[in-house]
């Protein structure tokens, strides 16, 4: 497989050894530099591009969620760190996953392995946005949908409800599995259970989307990106 290129953001010289070490025993990681702050990976990353950063989150001068927010498009970030209580704002920063320090190397494999997922996913997204379509399983058939008229996505626990423009789907899914393969020019989250085709926004009101058939609710967090997308669309 392709080489995953590792930056390590990290200022104690201990939790550097252990990243430099567990990354030396995968094959396919590939490790850029190790970096003592934000300073010095917004420097090297000016002249190399990771796929992969570790990044702790205490940092001389800048910490590391300020330091991620810093970046237009963030590769995937795995947080490196001694304090359980920061873990929701890092998956709210859409980080891979979140390593509690002393982690094993059977744990480190875990989180690689999920960037793995997430670059099959991203590759997945890429071949969906050139074909306009894809399968999905239902009722033990594989059923193909055409994404142009797909309007909305609601989560119901661990089913998602498709809403097509004529029928109607219930299957097994998640909404951020389906976020990452679908095409993100034409598909949004406006809510944290619904997923909307801006080519059948309609009308938007309030806190709602009018869309072909149904009301979507706009959760506060997403109108302004929503309008913004709109807008520019």
């Amino acid at each position: 497989m392709t080489d995953i290129r590792c930056l390590v953001i990290e200022d104690q010289l201990p939790a550097q050894r252990v990243l430099e070490t567990y990354i030396s025993e995968l094959e396919h990681l590939k490790l850029l530099g190790v970096c003592g702050s934000a300073a010095q990976a917004i420097a090297l990353m000016q002249k190399q591009t990771p796929d992969l950063i570790f990044l702790d989150i205490h940092l001389p001068k800048m910490d590391g969620f300020s330091f991620l927010r810093t970046l237009q498009t963030p590769p995937n970030v795995i947080v490196t760190t001694a304090y359980s209580e920061h873990a929701l704002e890092g998956f709210e920063l859409n980080v891979t996953d979140y390593l509690l320090k002393p982690f094993s190397f059977e744990r480190f494999c875990t989180a690689i392995s999920r960037v793995k997922e997430k670059q099959l996913e991203k590759q997945t997204s890429h071949e969906t946005s050139a074909n306009q379509s894809l399968f999905i399983k239902v009722d033990g058939d594989f059923v193909r949908l055409d994404l142009d008229n797909l309007v909305h996505i609601s989560s119901d626990g661990n089913f998602l409800h498709l809403n097509m423009v004529n029928t109607r789907y219930y299957i097994l899914g998640t909404l951020h599995s389906w976020l990452e393969k679908l095409p993100k020019d034409k598909f949004m989250q406006v809510q944290k259970s619904h997923i909307v085709n801006l080519d059948h926004v309609e009308k938007i009101s309030g806190n709602q989307i009018a869309t072909v058939g149904a009301l979507v609710p706009i959760g506060r967090a997403y109108k302004d990106s929503l309008l913004k997308k709109v807008v520019n669309t």
